[in-house]
């Protein structure tokens, strides 16, 4: 019986994709309906010739996964045809696709003091179909789970990607949005960040209003090495100012912390805001939050005495209670 020997060629079968899975290429193509289709020939591209490289038995056959090429070496192009029960003893094949490439992202050196690389990729060819655009994700725990960084537009292929995650690997990857609600993602690259930790934890404590200064001490940020330290002064916590004269900062002898003395302050007319600003290797300015002096005032009524104060502000902490001291020459009493 000749049923099944069909002399008109089969159709081409329909990718839906090319992707990259582990950093291997997988084909994706919908099943043929025809009973002649036993298997699927997949060829790759070499010298502008149709290289047969493998075969997908079984008409109900949809993927192909190359397992030796890795998807960050190179971009991997894929054609397929259909391979009928009788084939034409004269050479007569089925139609083939059309050339399917990943998507290969590369990366630059890591910038340390932006904490970036440049990424750069080469476009996918979804022929008829195109691309809606190029989605960026990260992951920060191995690529267990990705998050959205951007989307872009189709035409791009190139993204300064800032922000690494510091002294740690971040793994990222580029998702081709496709027409059919469906996506095409490259190989993934992952990047051990060596950009310095930014400043986080560190404040003033303990601001006190003395007769010649006013004197603080800094607990810097431990994770952090500081390259410099100033003390900034403000009237109103607004605008502040470096103070560049009459200014004492000693690390302490025994604690971690600074001993930071202001000379220069008019500590019995005026309440001052103050902060201290560091800059790491990289030139990056960190502010602690401001700490607020005390300006107290008093009159003397006759058989009493008045006293009023401001209000105390140190690194956003609650004020508990104020203490009031009373100095008889050098008896001080709560």
């Amino acid at each position: 019986s000749d049923t099944l020997n069909n002399i008109v060629p089969q159709p081409a079968p329909s990718i839906t994709k090319i992707t990259v899975e582990n950093n291997f290429p997988v084909l994706h193509w919908e099943a043929s309906k025809n009973p002649e289709v036993t298997a699927y020939a997949i060829y790759s591209i070499t010298n502008n010739y149709n290289v047969p490289i493998d075969t997908v038995l079984g008409r109900n056959s949809t993927t192909y996964t190359k397992l030796d090429h890795n998807a960050t070496d190179s971009v991997a192009v894929y054609k397929i045809r259909s391979i009928e029960y009788c084939e034409d003893p004269k050479g007569l094949y089925s139609n083939i696709t059309p050339p399917y490439n990943t998507i290969k992202v590369n990366r630059s050196d890591e910038n340390v003091c932006k904490r970036s690389v440049i990424l750069d990729w080469n476009g996918y060819n979804n022929q008829t179909l195109g691309v809606l655009g190029y989605k960026i994700e990260y992951s920060e725990d191995a690529g267990n789970t990705y998050i959205e960084k951007e989307i872009l537009a189709d035409t791009v292929r190139k993204y300064d990607f800032i922000g690494l995650k510091p002294q740690a690997a971040t793994c990222i990857r580029i998702q081709a949005i496709l027409p059919n609600q469906d996506s095409s993602l490259s190989n993934v690259i992952c990047v051990f960040s060596q950009g310095l930790i930014p400043v986080e934890n560190h404040y003033i404590q303990n601001i006190t209003v003395n007769s010649d200064n006013v004197s603080m001490e800094y607990i810097p940020d431990p994770n952090v090495t500081i390259g410099e330290i100033v003390l900034e002064r403000s009237t109103t916590g607004d605008q502040f100012t470096v103070l560049a004269n009459g200014v004492s900062i000693a690390k302490d002898d025994i604690g971690d912390f600074y001993n930071i003395k202001d000379f220069s302050a008019l500590t019995g007319s005026s309440n001052y805001f103050y902060r201290v600003s560091v800059r790491d290797e990289c030139s990056n300015k960190y502010s602690t939050l401001p700490a607020k002096t005390i300006l107290a005032e008093g009159k003397n009524l006759g058989l009493n005495n008045e006293f009023e104060w401001d209000y105390s502000e140190i690194d956003s902490n609650n004020i508990l209670a104020y203490d009031i001291y009373r100095v008889i020459e050098n008896d001080t009493t709560l």
